[in-house]
């Protein structure tokens, strides 16, 4: 048998594979089996087909031939395939500053697979501020097989410049200019990278007043927020003086006011600041308070810029004294005339000082009488002149003169008139004068004496003075025997009464005299006694009929007591006092007796009862009483009868007047 091989084997390429350009390959080496021996493997062949950049198709076949020459084929194809886009490199964001030249930078691009082209897609701008903008460039790298990246690069154009500020230049200018900018001027800026905003502030710092230095920060701002500043210094300063008007020059008299308000105030203006103005005084004394006042102005603002104006102020004395004169006076002689004693002229200045003189001019009279005639003078001492007259007159004053008053026991003790002033004096008499020492004395009448016990003579003396005026004193000379005789009384002795009391019988009386002779009489005295006398009215009826004897007491009734030793009184009407009227004048007692009422027509008869108590002894007397018609006149109807006119009377028993007996009531 033959055996044959006709069966090829069998060959088993790994299957078709696709790989990335540029990644390492090779064709898979296939395998081969044969079942009836061995078998070789060999490329047949290896074709390529390109297909993009770098990329392609490559097949390999190969046989695999056993040894009956049997084959047998297979392929493996490998793919090379660009799915990776290329690799694009832009250059980096970058920032610019505004106004600097620039571009996009272009990028790069590589690729593993072939080449690549680079196309710019977009550009985008967005602005910022001012002339600053962001750009953004997008570019794409595209490969053979279409593959493509992209990049982009952002220029930011930015602006941190600040602007260039040029500031005004410094400036000084005079208050009251003000600083403004018209006048000061304006800041200037450029940018470069748009427009500028100016503006300013102002810081201020007080010189003085309203002058002052301004500190002028100006700012210039661009768009974008960038800002430079510079300072312009401003100084408003004041150099100029205040403008002061000074009062007019005056002339006023001494004691007036020079106050300001008196004499005119400066008026200061000034074109910046207040200003204080103020005075200062150079006095030059001319006489007294006179004098001229040089009145120095000063205005000064708050920059202490001045301004002096002066004034002339005379202050003159041309207004005399005012003189007070002391009052005229009339002095009495001896007359003391100095100022002491007659005043001393006052004067009053209203500029100063007073010198008071005076001068006498005398004209005398009789003995020291004389009249002054002085006159004052009040010298200021801007030497206006006051002058007045007072006139002092001295007066005579008569002399005084005193007379003694003599008393003497006896005429004979009377003493001669006085012939002379010396022998007046002596004899303790005054006389004097103040006008005239030596005065002269006469006796001017002389009564002798007339009567006696007492006797009176009188003297009248004259004084007289040089001019004439005299004093007369009239002298009493008394002579009066004063002393009594010196008498002896026959001793006393008790006489039988009815016995007689003459000297011859009982003794008489001797006695001695002083003076004269005496004669011896005698008189009797009898000693009363002392009586109380009362008096009642009293109802007769001694109690037999429907009354009991009634006693009413009047008053007042009692005698007085005489005014000399003599036998007899008298009682002063004691009834018409005791029992009509009452001590008011109305009627009394005779109304009623006994509590039982009287009536028109109805006639009372009564008792009158005396009584009299403290004697003191036996002696004796008569007690006297009589009646009379006594009329009431009343106004009423007292009795019960419409008449203005009653009559009443009251009854005694005149017949039988009564005894007085001392112990006992006596009735009349």
């Amino acid at each position: 048998m033959t055996v044959v091989d006709t069966t090829p084997p069998t060959i088993n390429c790994v299957g078709n594979k696709t790989v990335e350009c540029t990644t390492p390959w090779s064709f898979d080496a296939p395998t081969a089996s044969d079942t009836c021996g061995t078998n070789s493997i060999a490329i047949v062949s290896t074709t390529t087909n390109a297909t993009c950049g770098n990329t392609f198709i490559a097949t390999r076949t190969w046989r695999a031939t056993d040894a009956c020459g049997n084959t047998a084929q297979c392929s493996q194809t490998v793919t090379v395939v660009d799915t990776t886009a290329p690799v694009i490199n832009c250059v980096g964001n970058k920032t610019i500053q505004c106004g600097t030249a620039w571009t996009f930078d272009a990028p790069t691009a590589s690729d593993t697979c072939g080449t690549n082209a680079i196309a710019v897609i977009s550009t985008t701008t967005n602005a910022t501020c001012g002339n600053t903008f962001s750009a953004t460039r997008t570019w794409r790298a595209t490969d053979a097989c279409g593959n493509s990246a992209q990049c982009s690069q952002t220029v930011t154009v930015v602006d941190t410049t600040a602007p260039v500020i040029t500031c005004p230049t410094n400036l000084t200018i005079e208050c009251p200019a003000s600083p403004t900018t018209n006048v000061t001027g304006v800041a200037t800026a450029t940018d470069v990278c748009g427009s500028v905003a100016i503006t300013f502030s102002d810081s201020n710092a007080t010189t003085c007043g309203n002058a002052k230095v301004v500190s002028r920060t100006w700012r210039a701002t661009d768009l974008c927020g960038n800002s430079s500043t510079c300072v312009q210094t401003i100084t408003v300063r004041d150099l100029t003086p205040p403008v002061l008007t000074g009062p007019t020059n005056l002339t006023i008299e001494c004691g007036a006011s020079i106050a300001p308000s008196a004499t005119g105030n400066a008026t200061a203006t000034d074109t910046c600041n207040a200003v204080t103005v103020s005075f200062s005084d150079s006095v030059s004394n001319i006489c007294g308070s006179a004098r001229i006042i040089t009145r120095r102005w000063l205005a000064l603002d708050s920059c202490n810029n001045s301004n002096v104006a002066f004034q002339t102020i005379t202050v003159r004395d041309t207004t005399a004294p005012v003189l007070t004169l002391p009052a005229n006076r009339v002095l009495d002689c001896p007359g003391n005339t100095t100022t002491n004693n007659t005043g001393v002229a006052t004067a009053t200045d209203g500029c100063g000082s007073v010198t008071i003189t005076s001068s006498d001019v005398t004209t005398n009279g009789c003995g020291m009488t004389r009249t002054v005639f002085r006159t004052w003078t009040a010298t200021d001492q801007c030497g206006n002149v006051a002058s007045g007259l007072q006139t002092i007159q001295v007066r005579n004053v008569a002399p005084t003169i005193t007379c003694r008053a003599l008393t003497f026991q006896c005429p004979g003790d009377v003493p001669p008139a006085y012939t002379n002033l010396a022998a007046f004096l002596a004899a303790g008499n005054a006389a004097a004068s103040s006008c005239d020492a030596s005065l002269d004395f006469a006796l001017r009448s002389d009564s002798g004496l007339i009567g006696r016990c007492p006797g009176t003579e009188t003297r009248v003396y004259r004084v007289t003075d040089d001019c004439g005026a005299f004093t007369e004193c009239t002298q009493t000379i008394t002579v009066d025997d004063t002393i009594a005789p010196v008498l002896t009384c026959p001793p006393a002795l008790t006489v039988e009464c009815g016995a007689s009391l003459a000297p011859a019988s009982i003794g008489s009386a001797t006695a001695t005299d002083n003076c004269s002779a005496v004669v011896i009489t005698n008189s009797d005295a009898v000693v009363d006694g002392q009586y109380n006398l009362g008096f009642y009215v009293a109802d007769p009826d001694s109690g037999t009929g429907p009354y009991s004897p009634t006693y009413l007491k009047f008053g007042p009734g009692s005698l007085p007591c005489p005014d000399a030793a003599r036998l007899t009184g008298r009682a002063l009407d004691p009834l018409r006092n005791a029992v009509a009227f009452s001590a008011s004048g109305q009627l009394d007692a005779l109304t009623s007796v006994g509590n039982v009422p009287m009536a028109f027509g109805q006639v009372v008869p009564f008792e009158m009862v005396i009584e009299a108590s403290g004697g003191p002894g036996a002696e004796r007397g008569t007690i006297e009483f009589t009646a009379d018609w006594n009329t009431y006149t009343t106004s009423n109807d007292r009795f019960g009868y419409d008449t203005n006119y009653m009559v009443y009377c009251a009854f005694v028993d005149a017949a039988d007047p009564g005894l007085l007996d001392p112990n006992n009531n006596a009735r009349v």
